[in-house]
């Protein structure tokens, strides 16, 4: 029973990583999950690590995230774009849609 109620547990937690990661939530709730969940699904040898190790680490995550929340940046500004391109495109007048 016990087993079980873990396993539900971690799945449960491994839904919200996944939601939280595809941008479900704002920001701070984003890194605090985040946060929370990696720091339980860590193993316990590895959170009694050095506070510099965890510092780095937490540095690169960072970092991760940096450079992921400025790819979807970009993803979303050719979007953007190509949105506004098309909404330019039915805008025009019926006869210049026709006529060409």
């Amino acid at each position: 029973m016990i087993l079980l109620a873990a396993w539900l547990l971690s799945r449960l937690l491994w839904a919200a990583l996944r939601f939280v990661l595809r941008g479900g939530a704002n920001a701070a709730l984003s890194y605090f999950l985040t946060e929370r969940v990696l720091k339980r699904l860590s193993p316990p040898d590895e959170r009694a690590g050095s506070r510099e190790a965890g510092l780095s680490r937490e540095l690169g995550r960072r970092e991760g995230t940096e450079e992921a929340l400025r790819a979807r940046i970009e993803r979303e500004r050719r979007r953007a774009d190509r949105l506004e391109t098309e909404l330019k495109k039915a805008r025009r007048p019926w006869w210049r849609r026709f006529l060409g």
